[in-house]
């Protein structure tokens, strides 16, 4: 009991409502589509889900929230935000970010690591996530810039030398597409 009262008094909550994205058309799903969607819907729902959306091209055709969350509250992805890496990528790709390039073209790093490196885990920096101590507590101060803290983190082997999973290379990315 002790140990969760400890943990969750490091719990970050957000008060600003995530402003609505208007990127993408709103067209309402009809007849044996909308079915369809609603019976994925209820299932999300029912395995704990927090929001289902649905695209058809390029047109939002049903977004809920789901189980008490509503849409423009913000959600600790935390690694989930991996998942959408490649797709980043590939998104870019077209307006010429290309998987080997240099890295320290656009970012102030001197590590010789390509995109290709960061997209594997492979780059060589130092990770820079949190260590827990003693008492299961972060023994490092919360850092609101993690794109300036991944910056500032050392090579701990030559790119390619080594697999090592953490935020580093993904903070990385993130910087590198902000540039």
């Amino acid at each position: 009991l002790l140990f969760a009262l400890l943990a969750c008094g490091n719990k970050v909550t957000y008060d600003a409502p995530i402003p609505v994205d208007d990127t993408f058309e709103r067209a309402p799903a009809t007849g044996d589509l909308l079915e369809r969607i609603e019976r994925a819907a209820a299932y999300s729902e029912s395995k704990g889900g927090r929001a289902f959306l649905v695209l058809v091209g390029d047109q939002v055709v049903y977004e809920r929230g789901q189980n008490g969350y509503t849409l423009d509250q913000p959600q600790h992805l935390f690694s989930g935000t991996k998942s959408f890496t490649c797709a980043l990528f590939e998104a870019l790709e077209p307006d010429g970010l290309a998987a080997s390039d240099p890295v320290d073209a656009t970012l102030p790093m001197h590590t010789g690591a390509t995109v290709d490196h960061l997209l594997h885990l492979t780059s060589g920096v130092a990770d820079n996530a949190p260590k827990l101590g003693w008492d299961f507590m972060r023994e490092q101060p919360r850092n609101d810039d993690l794109y300036a803290l991944s910056l500032q983190q050392p090579s701990e082997r030559a790119p390619g030398e080594g697999f090592h999973y953490g935020p580093v290379s993904f903070n990385l990315i993130g910087a590198l597409v902000e540039a």
